[in-house]
């Protein structure tokens, strides 16, 4: 075969060359989204301002957003005035390919399954020793799927204060997979407190118990306060406080008036969901409207609530204080010079874990070592990194960094309200953070005006699940070229009846030729009988009209043999075969 080859010419120099043509005939969209690229670590940049060097390596970061991560590189690049003048840190006992998988956990652009068995145990220590609840809540969300057992993963979890795993490894399925953990060889390792709880879990499957410990003994208390300045013009959309860890948990205030009851409402928000997937807390405590000249006329009210991880961001079922507009506004001992203030005490009892990793939350109204650039909404400013942005936004970054590089510090932004982009900065800082469906629609529109890959892939994801009707995903999937989705609402079309809903809808007018053609294409497949469906009920139905089909052929043929006439009883004329095609498909044009 080689003697051949070279023979004739195909062979040059013991080499011979393949080249491929290939021709993309359909893919997501004009604007194919992917992953965004990784950054060249070992190449300065200008995105770049500090080097660390790993094991004789050299790593190009930025500070800003290493800091923003991390408290320890913020004290190491902003507080430690000696090691913030150099521009070559070098970092011992640490693996470069490990710290190179963090950096990519960290900068938003790791692979699917960059966390893995064999590297779980040095990012969790690189995690921990670097102070990044980022890469720690990511390792905790990934160790799910890894194939350790479950003592090595709960020895880890003590290690690492990973309450959620520890608490998922402790729900053990049967006796023999808890007493398979007090023989292995880290129960030694355990803390008593641990082999309690597994020796607790042990005992409810010889003896079940309905008893229930869950810390009510611990109390913390903490307090949060709001002003609401020129509250005879405070509306519906109120004023939240700033965010206010009190326990390992994240709280924060809401005040608004209802305008149709003519109350102010004082809401309790609990963000921990947007820290661990696996969390529950009792609270108790007092919202109070403060009397300025004698605090013991202060209104106030008490609460007791169980909060859980059953609601992204928990709200009361009611709201938890309401206190009447003509209680305080004429009354100069609440109200101070056109304001009021709203102090609520939080006793937190019972929770899920000792121990909650402490997680930055950035407050954008005021200025920081982070923020290098200020956003002007609806007159509201809210300050940035540049770095951050240009990390995750091409618009971002060819405003601060390309040709038509913006020379101001203050960016006044237009048609869009400062509520939504302060939705999208918190979700571009937090890349934990969830879209939900009271903000995909807006989210939608921003990510796309300002390039941010990461939302729309967001967005996408939560559309597909979301219980908006069909004909709106695919107005959705049209108008911000989401060629996943769209191609799943297509499949979902499964008969005409569909449809029809779909073209009698208010969103129809607004499809693209190339829907409407997409529709009609599904529609010739669902007539052809060539579906993609691939379920089983699918092919065996199929495969029943096939043989049905079958047997009336062979029963025919049969019949041929004794009487030819008896034949034409099954012949169904090829005119009427095409008439039927052709009313279907007039009916179809019809429909569309």
């Amino acid at each position: 075969m080689t003697d051949v080859m070279e023979k004739e010419g195909f062979v040059v120099d013991g080499s011979i060359v393949i080249e491929v043509t290939m021709n993309v005939a359909g893919g997501n969209g004009d604007r194919f989204r992917v992953k965004r690229a990784k950054p060249h670590f070992f190449s300065p940049s200008k995105f770049s301002d500090v080097t660390l060097s790993v094991e004789g390596k050299n790593i190009h970061v930025s500070k800003q957003i290493l800091a923003h991560a991390s408290p320890y590189f913020e004290a190491l690049f902003f507080i430690d005035f000696n090691e913030s003048q150099k521009k070559e840190i070098k970092l011992d006992e640490v693996s470069a390919p490990d710290f190179m998988t963090a950096l990519e956990l960290i900068y938003g652009c790791a692979d699917l399954y960059a966390i893995n068995d064999d590297n779980v145990e040095n990012l969790l220590k690189i995690a921990d020793r670097f102070d990044i609840p980022k890469i720690m809540n990511s390792v905790e969300d990934a160790m799910d799927e890894l194939e350790r057992p479950v003592h090595a993963q709960l020895l880890l979890s003590q290690q690492y204060q990973l309450d959620a795993v520890q608490e998922s490894c402790l729900n053990f399925y049967n006796e023999r997979q808890a007493l398979d953990v007090v023989s292995s060889d880290s129960y030694k390792d355990f803390s008593n407190e641990l082999k309690g709880e597994i020796r607790k879990k042990l005992n409810e499957f010889l003896l079940p118990s309905d008893r229930i410990e869950k810390n009510e003994d611990r109390i913390v208390t903490g307090k949060i306060r709001i002003r609401l300045d020129n509250v005879k013009n405070l509306t519906n959309y109120g004023v939240k406080s700033a965010v206010k860890r009190i326990n390992g948990y994240p709280w924060q205030l809401k005040a608004f008036r209802d305008e149709t009851t003519n109350n102010l409402v004082v809401h309790i928000l609990c963000k921990k969901s947007e820290e661990s997937p696996c969390w529950y807390c009792k609270v108790e405590g007092e919202v109070k409207l403060i009397n300025h000249n004698d605090d013991t006329a202060s209104l106030s009210k008490n609460f007791d609530e169980i909060l859980s991880n059953f609601n992204e961001i928990y709200y009361s079922d009611e709201p938890i204080t309401i206190f009447q507009w003509n209680q305080f506004i004429g009354n100069s001992n609440f109200v101070d010079d056109g304001s009021i203030e709203v102090e609520v005490t939080i006793n937190v009892k019972g929770r899920s874990g000792e121990r909650f990793r402490r997680k930055p939350l950035t407050d954008f109204f005021s200025h920081s070592k982070f923020s290098d650039v200020v956003f002007v909404a609806e007159g509201k400013k809210m300050y940035a990194s540049t770095q951050i942005l240009a990390n995750v936004s091409s618009h971002f970054k060819n405003l601060i960094y390309g040709s038509d590089k913006c020379k101001e510090k203050e960016v006044v932004l237009y048609g869009v309200s400062s509520e939504e982009f302060l939705e999208m900065l918190e979700m571009i800082y937090d890349v934990n953070r969830e879209a939900k469906d009271s903000t995909v629609k807006f989210l939608l529109k921003i990510a796309d005006r300002f390039e941010i890959t990461s939302i729309l892939d967001k967005a996408e994801s939560l559309l597909y699940r979301s219980k908006l009707s069909l004909h709106e995903k695919l107005r959705l999937s049209d108008e911000y070229r989401l060629e996943v989705l769209k191609m799943k609402c297509l499949r979902a079309i499964s008969d005409v009846n569909v449809v029809e809903e779909v073209k009698n809808s208010d969103s129809y007018i607004h499809y693209s030729s190339g829907l409407k053609d997409g529709i009609i294409n599904r529609m010739i497949q669902l007539l052809k009988g060539e579906t993609t469906d691939e379920s089983w009920f699918t092919h065996l139905f199929l495969l029943i009209v096939r043989l049905t089909a079958l047997l009336v052929i062979c029963r025919s043929l049969v019949q041929n043999y004794d009487d030819d006439a008896s034949l034409n009883q099954f012949r169904v004329p090829s005119w009427e075969a095409n008439s039927e095609i052709t009313r279907k498909s007039r009916y179809i044009r019809k429909l569309l």
